[in-house]
């Protein structure tokens, strides 16, 4: 009886859980995926691709503003009011916070061919953003959620929100608020048929920059353009912040604040809080993460802004240089759905127009007209030219095998003044390294800015980099970028990596045994540990004792694999080692019963006789029957893998 009652339990605690787990998930409507979706950014990062522009669709140049000038703010839907009470001035920077926001939002959710989008999100959301979904109840699609937040987030400055959605922005801190550094603060009240969102606007965000502020001071600037704290509290920024507050507008779950400002929302998505589980509910992680992208964007840098402090891990060049910003007071509030004590809010969807102004397109003219000039004025300079980063694509015979040893040359290429210089000559790591300033043939790698991260960040790592099915050794196939301020960075690998086969199968009475060595085959093909070939062999029969192993240490081939199948094969394996990714068949092809006399196998090159045998790690040694072999593999002994043991005459 009690074991019944257990069992029942346990069954009831799971289905709850189940059930509990699907309504989470079903509360989302289903997305495209990426390269179905005109906004989603999350790219492919095909390395054949060409990056026309890393800039958002809108030239932060021409949108951003410095001061209180201009910027015009969206449309109708939804339909935004502000304080008949605020000033002039005070409407005027909310309105360009608004649309310096909109930049914001577009630079996240804008998708961008040749932007890696993997790097901001993965420093500011946590490394399992892009995780999707999983039988487990307390796994989250993190892909699906932030990806319905981004969605939003794009139809809410698009105009393409739902309808029945106000936004209600008030200058006056009527709930004694504003204090201990707050900047605004925002709640939600959520109806059937209509809901509200509302912010408060504390004096601090008034007497803040524009991020057009920010980004000018920095224009001149490269290293201080990596710091975040040189940009993470702006007026654009905290409207971004508010905005991505209001729930199922643009958050649901609905954001807290559970970390504020640069360095607290890095940890947060480190794990040194939960990582993505928080990161994904916390509204600064997203505003942050948008500001990241579009300040990179912005000024073309090889890297998008961090904490100061984490800068010395990723660029030691920049962290020399820059002192530590001066910490900032402010602090983040946020009421959820819940009022402010004391507060009385509008209660129809209809709001008294003597108490609010709504804002139109056509109301900007006039607001504008009543303002004094602006703050500051700067000198329009024309925007320059986009980077183009010309990827050689995961294809051919040519790549560098190591990416640490590439990033090395890259480093000793910069410190230097020819502008052309081969490394690792005769290795398979053979490459060539040039950089030239357009129109200056007296400038050279020494004189570039930037040259070491760009050659890492762009024309090394910026194509082939992410491709885990296409690449998964992340080999380098180089690239030439061509920078906006008139540089050319190229890399060329110059080894041939010549694609090579030995294979033999052998009638051994009941089976075939097959034995595989093989060297350059198309990783998408073979797979990274071999599953591939296994899965093309596996169309001749059922394979049993299943054998693959990397082999770093063999002079001639890079993996050894064998394994048994029913007999009669020998021709399958052939074909199936070619669909696996190699050249040729070489001996696998003809009858399937071993010819003892005369054969055309390899038994007889050095170091690969029926008396010896490859031995996998921690395995026993099985008797074998033939393979092929190549110059280098001693009579003797046969080649021992890491960890095995060799085994002589």
């Amino acid at each position: 009886m009690r074991t019944a009652a257990l069992v029942a339990s346990t069954w009831l605690g799971l289905a709850i859980a189940l059930s509990l787990s699907q309504e989470n998930r079903d509360e989302f409507t289903i997305y495209k995926r990426a390269n179905d979706s005109d906004f989603f950014p999350f790219p492919a990062n095909k390395s054949s691709i060409v990056s026309e522009s890393t800039q958002p669709p809108d030239a932060p140049s021409q949108n951003l503003t410095v001061g209180v000038s201009t910027i015009t703010i969206n449309g109708q839907i939804p339909r935004k009011f502000i304080e008949t009470k605020c000033d002039a001035g005070k409407k005027l920077k909310i309105t360009n916070a608004w649309g310096e926001a909109n930049l914001l939002a577009k630079a996240q959710t804008t998708f961008n061919l040749g932007y890696n989008y993997d790097i901001p999100h993965t420093q500011w959301l946590g490394k399992n953003w892009n995780d999707q979904s999983s039988w487990i109840p307390w796994r989250y699609n993190y892909r699906k959620l932030i990806g319905d937040n981004f969605r939003r987030l794009s139809q809410v400055f698009s105009d393409n929100a739902q309808s029945g959605e106000y936004i209600y922005w008030y200058c006056y801190d009527y709930a004694d608020m504003c204090t201990g550094g707050v900047q605004a603060y925002s709640w939600d009240s959520i109806g059937t048929f209509w809901s509200n969102h509302y912010t408060v606007f504390c004096q601090p965000f008034y007497d803040r920059q524009n991020l057009g502020d920010q980004i000018a001071k920095y224009a001149n600037n490269v290293q201080q353009q990596k710091v975040m704290e040189n940009f993470q509290l702006s007026r654009g920024q905290i409207m971004f912040h508010e905005v991505w507050h209001y729930k199922n507008l643009v958050s649901s779950p609905r954001t807290d604040d559970y970390a504020y400002q640069a360095q607290p929302v890095w940890d947060l998505a480190k794990g040194k809080g939960r990582g993505t589980s928080w990161s994904y509910v916390n509204a600064d992680s997203y505003a942050l993460d948008g500001v990241a992208i579009y300040v990179q964007q912005h000024y073309r840098s090889s890297m998008s802004p961090v904490p100061w402090r984490e800068l010395a891990n990723l660029d030691a060049t920049a962290a020399a240089v820059v002192s530590q910003p001066p910490a900032d007071t402010a602090i983040a509030k946020t009421f959820g759905d819940q009022l402010p004590p004391g507060w009385v809010a509008p209660t129809s969807s209809d709001p008294d127009l003597s108490v609010w102004v709504e804002l139109h397109l056509g109301d900007q003219p006039a607001l504008v007209s009543s303002l004094a000039a602006p703050q500051s004025t700067p000198t329009p300079t024309p925007a320059p030219q986009p980077d183009k980063n010309l990827c050689h694509g995961i294809s051919g015979d040519y790549w560098v095998m190591s990416r640490d040893v590439a990033v090395g040359n890259a480093k000793d290429f910069c410190g230097q003044t020819d502008q052309t210089k081969t490394y690792n000559m005769g290795s398979v790591n053979q490459l060539e390294l040039s950089v030239k300033k357009l129109g200056d043939d007296q400038k050279g790698p020494k004189d570039s800015p930037d040259c070491a991260a760009r050659f890492q960040n762009v024309v090394i790592d910026g194509c082939d980099g992410t491709d885990k099915l296409n690449n998964p050794h992340n080999y380098k196939f180089g690239s030439t970028l061509t920078t906006g301020d008139g540089w050319e960075y190229k890399m060329t690998p110059l080894a041939k990596q010549v694609n090579e086969v030995s294979c033999d199968v052998s009638y051994k009475f009941w089976y075939d045994a097959v034995e595989i060595r093989g060297k350059n085959f198309p990783d998408a093909k073979l797979g990274a540990n071999g599953e591939g070939l296994h899965d093309q062999l596996s169309g001749c029969g059922d394979v049993t004792k299943w054998k693959f192993e990397q082999t770093s240490d063999d002079c001639c081939f890079q993996w050894f694999a064998s394994g048994q199948l029913p007999i009669g094969t020998k021709a399958c394996v052939g074909h199936a080692v070619q669909s696996a990714g190699a050249s040729g068949d070489d001996n696998c092809h003809g009858p399937g019963k071993r010819d003892v006399n005369g054969t055309n196998c390899i038994d007889n090159w050095p170091g690969y006789g029926d008396n010896s045998r490859h031995v996998f790690r921690n395995d026993t040694q099985v008797k074998r029957g033939s393979i092929p072999a190549l110059p280098g593999y001693r009579d003797q002994s046969t080649y021992v893998f890491r960890n095995g043991r060799k085994t002589t005459r």
